[in-house]
Formats: C-alpha cells, sequence, structure tokens
C-alpha cells in the first residue's frame, strides 16, 4: 500500500542500526586461538556469572571453538569476527530486522550466538549440520529465523527447544549420517535420525526432551534424502510437544529406506495453532506417525492434524487401538471417551496417494454477521443510500464462538480481526491502495458503484505480519463476504457533532458487578463518530480499578468518521458528553490530536449504604472550631463543614466557641462521597461517640447518635449543612488509665533546689506523662531562690503540676486513677485541674516535706517463727507511715527447725528514724503486721507467723483446728485474737463464718488442699 517504501525504508534502517550494533571488539582467523578476547567490562562481566554452566561448542561450526556469552560472524574471505553478547529470551521472538541485516551483508555466510542457555544460528549455506554434542543435562533453546535448509541436529541428553520465528519455513533433509553421527541408532549400522537427542543405542533413558514453538514452520522431508541419510526416525526425544504457534510438516520414508516411526517418544503433545502434518512415504513396510501409546498423546489445540500413509490405513502402526483396525475409529473412540475434545471433526479416507486422517474443527467455527451503517451486510448484496465523502459505521458481530477459539483467546494466544478492503474499479484486479483499507469508519470519496470486501480472521497473537487480505496458512480461521455500496450523491465540507452519546449497560454499578457495565456508543454518535480498539485509546472492555481513589474508571478517545468533526459544544457543554445512566460521571472532556479527536475519561460511581464517622476534639476547654468527625472509611466518603451550635443561646442557637462545662450543643455536617462513589437520599449516616468519651456523666460509655436529614429542623435552624445530630451533646473529656509511680528527688541538706539539677523535674515520670512544671517552696509558699537551701528541721512544699498524653485527640487527657498516683511511693496531697487554653486536665501536687537529719539512722533485728517448710523464705519488710510501698526488706531462710517451728533470724541496718510498720511473710502463711518505732538506736522485734487455717496455733492444721472454728462460730468460745481471726478466714472474703467451717474440712479431709 501507498507507505509501504516508507516501511522498507524504516526497516532497513532499523536492520542497519542492528547490524552496526554488532561491530566485534576483536578479529580472529578461522582456527586462530581465542586469546586477546575482549568484554565490554564490568556490567558484562556481572552477567556472565553462570557463563561456567554452558560449555563451549567445538563441534557446531567446523575450525572455530563458539564459546558462550559471543556471537560470531563468519564472512566468505575466511575471517571469523566475534564479540561479547547478551542475549534477552524476551526478544527471541522477532528477528526480521536482524535477518535483513545480515542478509544484506554480501560477503556475511554465517551468525552464531551463544548466551543465557539460547543458540541463534543463521547461515546462507545449505545442509549445515547442527552439532550441540557437550550439552547433556542441559536445556537450550536452538532460534532459527531465515528460510534455513539444513541436514539434521545432533544433541545427545540435551532438553531441546526449537523456536522457529517470523513465519520462516525451516527444513531439514537428511539424518545424523551426514556427519556420521548417530545415538539411538546402531553405532555400526546405517540408520539414524534427523533430530536425535538421544544418549545411548536404542534406549530413551537420559534422552532429551523436543519442544517446537515459535510462529514459523519445522519441515522435515527425506523422500530426496540418499541411502546414506535416509532416516528411521524424524525426531528421537523422551517427551515431544508442538506448541504456540508453530506449524510441523514431517514427510519420510523412500525407495532406500523405510522410517520405522516419525516421532520415536514416550509422549507427545500437541498444542498449536498452526496445522501438523505427518507423512509416512514408506514404499515396503509399515510405520508409526508417533511411537508412544495413544494414552500419552494429548491433542490439545491444533488448525489441523493430517496423517497420510502410502501403503494405505494398514500401514500405519497405532500403539493402543485396543485392537481397532480403521485409525478414525480410534480417534472417534478417544473422541467419545473424552481423551481429545468432543469438538474435533474426524475423517478417514482411501484414495490413490494411500490413506489420509484429517483431524479439524471445521463443524465449531464462528459465525459471524457483518454490518454497514448499523446494518446487516450479506454477500453478494448492493447497498444503497450511502454518500459519498462520508464514513459510516463497519463492524463485525460474533453471533457464536466456539468454546476452544474462545479459550485461546482468554489465554492472549489468538486476535481477532477485521477489516474491509475496496476492490479496484472495474475489471482491474487487486485492492485499492490506502485509506481504503477499513478497520471502522468505511468511506468512499467518489460517486458510483462499489465492490467491497469484509473480512474476519483468527490468527495468532504473535503474528507481527500484517498482511490484507491474509492468507490461509497465516490464519486459524478466516471468512468474508463481497457486496457492492451504490452511492449516487456526494457530500463535500465538514458535518459537526455537537452531542457525544454514551451507554452503559448492566444496571447499578457495584464491585461484584463491575465487568458487566460495558460502555458503548449510542447508536446515534456510533453512526458519526468510532473508537479504535485496536489501540489503548478505544473504549476498554473493562472498568480499570484505582486503589488510590478506591473508584473505577475509564478513559478512551472518540474519533469523528470521514466528512464529520466534532463541535466544541463536545468539550463546553453540559450536554457535551452524555450517558443513559445517573451515576457514572464524565470526569474530563478535551481535544487531542490537533484538535481532532476528544478525549473522555468517566468514572462508575458507587452506591452508599452505610455511612460511620467518629467525633474528635469534642472536648472541654477545645474551641469548637476543632471539632471534627472523621470518616471510617475515608476512601468512601469524607465528612466536611462541621460546625458546633450552642443552643443556650438565641432562638436558634449560636455557633459555639471554647467549649466550657454544661454546654449543650448541636453537631452539623455534610457528608462528601469519594471519587467512586455517591449518596442516596436514604443512606444511613450516624456519628459514633467513640469509648473514652464521659457520656452522661459516666467514662467509657459509647454512645451511638443516628442522624435526620437537613429537612424537619430547617425550618427553624440558620445552618446551611445537610445532616444534624439527633441528640444534643456534652462537651466531655476521655478517661486513660495510667502508671501511678513518680518519682522525685526529696530535699538533701544543703542542696539548692532552684539551681541543681536533679530538682528541675521528676526523676522518673510514666509513659504518657508530661512535666508542665515543677518548683520548691517555702512553708509560706514563696519559690525558693537561686541561694535558699534545704535546712534540717524545716519543711518545704513539692509544686508540682503533671500532664497527660496518649489520647487520640490534641492532648486533652483525662486520668481516670488520678487518685492512685503516689510520689516515691507516697500518697501525697494531690487534686485534678484544667487549663483551659494549653494543657486540658493536668494533675497538682501540693506537698510538704520536714528535711530530716541524715546522720539519724537506726537497725531493726529479731526472730520470726514459722511453719511447715524449711524450703520457702521468710520476707521481712518496713513501710514507712504515709507510705504503701516497703522502705526496707530483708528475706531470709526458714532457719533453725524444732519440731514442727522453724526459727529465722533477721537484720535490717540503715533505717531513718520514724515508725514503720513491719510486715512478714511467708508461703502458705497468714501475713502479719506489727508497728515499729525506729531512732538512732537498735530496735528488736521478734515475730510469729501461722499456716492459713491454724486457728488454735499449734503450728499445725487438722481437726483441733475445725473443733476450734466451729466453737466461734457457734459464739460457744469466740475468737478475739484479730492475727487468729485472720487465720481463720480460709475462704478470705474478711468474715469468719460457716463457709470457713466447710472450707478448712475440706482442706483437713484432703479434698480440696488449702495449700
Amino acid at each position: 500500500m501507498k507507505n509501504s517504501k516508507q516501511k522498507q525504508w524504516l526497516s532497513f534502517l532499523l536492520a542497519l542500526i542492528m547490524l552496526v550494533g554488532l561491530l566485534p571488539f576483536s578479529v580472529l582467523s578461522v582456527g586462530a586461538e581465542s586469546g586477546g578476547e575482549e568484554t565490554t567490562g564490568a556490567s558484562r562481566g556481572a552477567a556472565r556469572a553462570s557463563s561456567s554452566s554452558y560449555p563451549t561448542l567445538t563441534n557446531l561450526v567446523e575450525g572455530t571453538e563458539i564459546i558462550y556469552g559471543h556471537v560470531y560472524f563468519f564472512y566468505k574471505n575466511g575471517r571469523v569476527e566475534r564479540r561479547s553478547v547478551i542475549i534477552n529470551p524476551n526478544d527471541c521472538q522477532y528477528n526480521t530486522n536482524l535477518r535483513e541485516g545480515y542478509k544484506s551483508e554480501t560477503g556475511l555466510q554465517r551468525v552464531v550466538s551463544y548466551d543465557n542457555g539460547i543458540l541463534m544460528y543463521w547461515s546462507r549455506f545449505e545442509n549445515d549440520f547442527l552439532d550441540l554434542s557437550g550439552l547433556e543435562g542441559r536445556s537450550l533453546t536452538l532460534v532459527l529465523f531465515d528460510d534455513l535448509k539444513l541436514s539434521s541436529i545432533y544433541a545427545p541428553g540435551v532438553d531441546l527447544k526449537l523456536m522457529v520465528t517470523d513465519g520462516v519455513n525451516v527444513t531439514f533433509r537428511h539424518s545424523t549420517r551426514y556427519k556420521n553421527k548417530t545415538a539411538y541408532c546402531p553405532q555400526n549400522g546405517v540408520t539414524g535420525a534427523v533430530i536425535d537427542l538421544a544418549q545411548s543405542e536404542g534406549s530413551l533413558n537420559g534422552c532429551g526432551t523436543f519442544e517446537l514453538c515459535g510462529n514459523g514452520k519445522l519441515s522435515i522431508v527425506t523422500t530426496n534424502a540418499p541411502k546414506k541419510t535416509s532416516p528411521d526416525y524424524a525426531i528421537v526425544a523422551k517427551n515431544t510437544s508442538i506448541t504456540e504457534d508453530a506449524a510441523l510438516r514431517i514427510v519420510c520414508g523412500n525407495s532406500h529406506r523405510d522410517v520405522s516411526s516419525l516421532i520415536q517418544t514416550i509422549s507427545l503433545t500437541i498444542d498449536t495453532t498452526r496445522d501438523v502434518s505427518l507423512y509416512i512415504k514408506n514404499p515396503r513396510t509399515n510405520a508409526a506417525a508417533w511411537s508412544c501409546h495413544m494414552n500419552n498423546f494429548k491433542l490439545l489445540n491444533a488448525k489441523s492434524l493430517n496423517v497420510c500413509v502410502q501403503r494405505g490405513s494398514g500401514g500405519w502402526i497405532l500403539f493402543g487401538s485396543n485392537g481397532e483396525t480403521n485409525p478414525a475409529q480410534v480417534f472417534k473412540n478417544y473422541r467419545s471417551s473424552g481423551k481429545i475434545g468432543r469438538e474435533w471433526y474426524i475423517a478417514g479416507r482411501t484414495d490413490s496417494s494411500g490413506y489420509n486422517l484429517t483431524l479439524d474443527r471445521r463443524d465449531y467455527m464462528p459465525q459471524i454477521r457483518f454490518n454497514l451503517n448499523l446494518k446487516e451486510v450479506k454477500g453478494g448484496q448492493t447497498v444503497q443510500g450511502l454518500k459519498a465523502g462520508l464514513g459510516y459505521e463497519m463492524s463485525a458481530d460474533i453471533v457464536y464462538m466456539p468454546q476452544w477459539m474462545q479459550k485461546l483467546r482468554d489465554a492472549g494466544r489468538v486476535r481477532f480481526y477485521f477489516y474491509g478492503l475496496l476492490c479496484k474499479p472495474g475489471q482491474q484486479e487487486g485492492y485499492e491502495e490506502d485509506p481504503y483499507a477499513y478497520t471502522y469508519d468505511f468511506y468512499v470519496d467518489r460517486t458510483g458503484k462499489h465492490s467491497v470486501e469484509f473480512y474476519w480472521a483468527c490468527r495468532p497473537s504473535i503474528d507481527s505480519n500484517y498482511v490484507r487480505p491474509m492468507t490461509e496458512e497465516r490464519v486459524l480461521y478466516q471468512t468474508h463476504i463481497k457486496f457492492d455500496v451504490q452511492m449516487n450523491e456526494s457530500v463535500s465540507g465538514k458535518q459537526y457533532i455537537n452531542n457525544v452519546q454514551l451507554l452503559q449497560a448492566g444496571g447499578e454499578f457495584t464491585e461484584a458487578t463491575s465487568a458487566t457495565h460495558k460502555i458503548s456508543l449510542h447508536p446515534d454518535t456510533l453512526a458519526k463518530c468510532y473508537t479504535d480498539e485496536s489501540y489503548s485509546t478505544g473504549i476498554p472492555s473493562e472498568w480499570r480499578y484505582r486503589s488510590d481513589e478506591d473508584a473505577y474508571t475509564m478513559y478512551f478517545w472518540v474519533r469523528p468518521r470521514h466528512g464529520y468533526k466534532l463541535a466544541d459544544s463536545t468539550v463546553t457543554a453540559d450536554n457535551g458528553v452524555t450517558l443513559n445512566v445517573q451515576h457514572t460521571k464524565v470526569t474530563n472532556r478535551s481535544f487531542t490530536m490537533r484538535e481532532e479527536y476528544l478525549t473522555v475519561n468517566l468514572v462508575a460511581k458507587r452506591k452508599l449504604t452505610d455511612v460511620r464517622g467518629t467525633l474528635k476534639n469534642f472536648r472541654l476547654g477545645i474551641d469548637a472550631g476543632f471539632t471534627e468527625i472523621v470518616s471510617n472509611e475515608p476512601k468512601k466518603y469524607t465528612f466536611k463543614n462541621t460546625v458546633v451550635y450552642d443552643v443556650a443561646y438565641g432562638s436558634y442557637g449560636v455557633e459555639a466557641g471554647q467549649l466550657r462545662k454544661g454546654d449543650t450543643c448541636y453537631v452539623y455536617f455534610d457528608v462528601k462521597p469519594g471519587v467512586g462513589y455517591y449518596l442516596p437520599e436514604n443512606a444511613s449516616v450516624k456519628v459514633i461517640q467513640p469509648a473514652g468519651y464521659r457520656a452522661n456523666g459516666i467514662f467509657d460509655s459509647a454512645e451511638t447518635y443516628s442522624t435526620v436529614y437537613k429537612g424537619d429542623w430547617y425550618d427553624y435552624s440558620p445552618i446551611g449543612r445537610k445532616y444534624r445530630v439527633s441528640q444534643l451533646l456534652e462537651p466531655n473529656s476521655e478517661g486513660v488509665k495510667y502508671d501511678t509511680n513518680i518519682r522525685v528527688q526529696e530535699p538533701v541538706p544543703g542542696d539548692r533546689p532552684a539551681v541543681y539539677g536533679s530538682y528541675i523535674g521528676p526523676t522518673s515520670l510514666p509513659y504518657n506523662m508530661k512535666v508542665l512544671s515543677m518548683q520548691w517552696r517555702k512553708i509560706d509558699h514563696t519559690p525558693m531562690g537561686s541561694f535558699d537551701r534545704f535546712e534540717i528541721g524545716k519543711s518545704y512544699i513539692l509544686d508540682l503540676r503533671i500532664g497527660f498524653e496518649g489520647g487520640e485527640e490534641m492532648g486533652y487527657v483525662y486520668p481516670k486513677n488520678w487518685k492512685d498516683f503516689k510520689v516515691n511511693g507516697k500518697s501525697v496531697n494531690q487534686w485534678m485541674e484544667y487549663d483551659d487554653n494549653t494543657n486540658g486536665h493536668f494533675l497538682r501536687v501540693y506537698e510538704s516535706y520536714k528535711v530530716l537529719d541524715p546522720s539519724a539512722r537506726g537497725s531493726v533485728s529479731g526472730t520470726v517463727k514459722s511453719y511447715n517448710s524449711a524450703a520457702d523464705k521468710v520476707t521481712v519488710q518496713l513501710i514507712q507511715q504515709g507510705y504503701s510501698e516497703a522502705s526496707y526488706e530483708a528475706i531470709v531462710s526458714s532457719g533453725t527447725k524444732v519440731g514442727n517451728q522453724y526459727t529465722a533470724s533477721y537484720s535490717i541496718s540503715g533505717i531513718a528514724s520514724g515508725t514503720y510498720t513491719m510486715r512478714v511473710m511467708k508461703n502458705k502463711h497468714v501475713t502479719r503486721e506489727y508497728t515499729v518505732t525506729v531512732s538512732g538506736n537498735a530496735k528488736t522485734q521478734n515475730a510469729e507467723i501461722r499456716l492459713l487455717g491454724d486457728v488454735n496455733g499449734d503450728g499445725r492444721v487438722n481437726a483441733m483446728d475445725c473443733t476450734r472454728l466451729f466453737t466461734h462460730v457457734n459464739k460457744t468460745q469466740p475468737l478475739t485474737d484479730a492475727y487468729a481471726l485472720k487465720c481463720a478466714d480460709v475462704n478470705r472474703d474478711s468474715r469468719v463464718n460457716a463457709m470457713d467451717c466447710t472450707r478448712l474440712f475440706t482442706h483437713v479431709n484432703r479434698t480440696q488442699p488449702l495449700w
């Protein structure tokens, strides 16, 4: 067509660039040593990290070693050029420009590239022998991309993938005896195979697998081979497969030698979009098309499978025929059993050439309806009423699509093509030049009667050689019609399009049904516009989901047909682009491509049914301007224009400022749907007050407030918002529980707290607390100055303010357990205060400390009597008056044993003067406390503790204790000793009653021991 010369020139330039890019770094003579080889540097060295796994090929090209990671150029004058190469497997499928570049170099005779487990081979010679020995146990992809005529392949033990690309036909014509090589056939014999992957004679153990792939054709034709190279087998491989879009044609057997089996293999799989043809030309003996059992034969896909046997149906040996002699019936039986698909047409016939078996899918082909100007058109019809100079809709509808073809399309293996051709006028043969090759827009610029052909084709996706009309060999299926168009009128100038109408299928858009909501052009628009589905600018078949916006969107171009032009109103007017559904919106419209095409962006909005937001920053002391409602699903919807109105003032209330205790407010707001959503009038909208708020004076009581639409309150409210919470709300504070122990440096005589750093703040502060201020004051409450020191015998006041972090909202947090806070383990004078402007709630400590003489130290020692166990230790603690935690502690062994009693000795020294509670503890015993006053002298305090349940104090727990406890309960002999009552409270409910009698009895009778 008219751009063909430009395309040819472009192909030549690309080939030239590629060829120049392959100029060698070193030049070697044939047979020269390979020292002095150069590489491309560090990056190349990194790429060659695995090169040692593939050995040098010493037998492929006579006189030259083919080193892994290099490309070799062989010239007519004997020169061999070599350079480093990196082969990308993804770039091996399209080699037309590479081939044309090689062909344009008249002195170049052969090129071999070897890298990344790939061998690319090109040659001008005929009958090249591909000896790949030395690669045993490895996989190799052999790429052939020209119409080569080769002899054979010898690759013992190699898993060989033969990739034939760019639609070429590669022919092999001899057995490996061409170079006196054989593996499967006897070494001392005369037979051989064309492609021999075996390692040992007569065995497929250790044999390589064979896969034919690509989009070219492999032919193995040995009918004209001499006696020496006439094969017994075409292919010898452990497993064989024909895949992708490769065609296979094997013709073996001649007057010199009958073939034994075309494909000697354990399994055979055919899964291609092209033809597979197998011809057994034996004049004397029978043979197998494939040697595997039919249970290992898989026919998944093929344009057709043809088997021809010169000797008739009996000349074909089938393994696994179950006694059936008719090959066609064998396959029909396998079709009935589901071994092969039910869509296969199977026919066998005998004629002068022998027996022919054909399998194809002729009965399960697509049914296509062709349309012109939105009406069906049929072959032989004359279409009337079209005007020259205007474009018209043209399309092909698939009325029926067979399942097998749809599966290929879904897998991306085939594409569907539709196009029209304008025939040359009169008796001339052929077609008009472009632009009269049509895909979406049919037009002719002259009046008269015109012959037109419409084609619909299914072809392999990989095939880039797009030629109209397509040859039958290049397509999986093709149909066409020929008809006439009578044009009596002509239109000049442009017809303007003011509105583009779109149609969306499928009703209400949801995520689950997104695949059904197709977009198309309305027939009125389709008559004047079209979209090109073959490019990314056409209307997509599916909506694109954008996770960042949680929205389904679509983008495409609308193109005016020939003779039409899109008016500015399609971009500027509100109705420039319209849809038949309410909630799919046009988000953008603009012109592109020299202002000729219209770009359209759509978003399909899903319905919101349940809207939830959490109230934040509605707190005492905060400015109401910070109050917000945070969306539970912000990609779906957000809350906007939140405003708080205090109803205590005016007829309708006034907009609140700083929130204070006792305020009662309504919260008004709007809901903004996300990009991919819309909000119906009946949607449920809720505002949640989270746990931690003080609702109705109680902490941690979460409340959910339903909302009402603007309407029932709008008449008496000046607020321009759509929603309002249905209940009056009170600002409150979040209750959080904190750790309680605050540590400070207590006064030390002579220290100056205003100067010494240890007095500036607490020495230890629980997590999520912050120091607002800390200061030591004199007894008259004045702050201590820089020169003021702590003096013995005087009292001072700690003034400490603690704020609280860790809340969700702006630091305004209320500590629920503030009464439990202690300073240095001591309960102190403290209360909660509130700072309206800065810190919210804070703890105020105002505690007096008296400075004591640090030299006044004492000690406490004595004995502790206990019972039952020597292993359990005795703990003695001293807790200073006014404190809850022990200031001093001693842990000693149970001591010496006399009878059932143990006596332990303890001693605690370095005790500050004061009054203490001495707490004595041991496992299984009842804790006992004594009051001890310590001064500068040593203090002796002995103690005795009893086992839990030892009511009578004899050091044992038995029936005597049950009796003593019963006399207390029935009030005949009450217990008067407080410690004895503690020992009697065996169920530890702080009461001594019949329940303790029952519990003690279960211990004594050993049904439920106390310890």
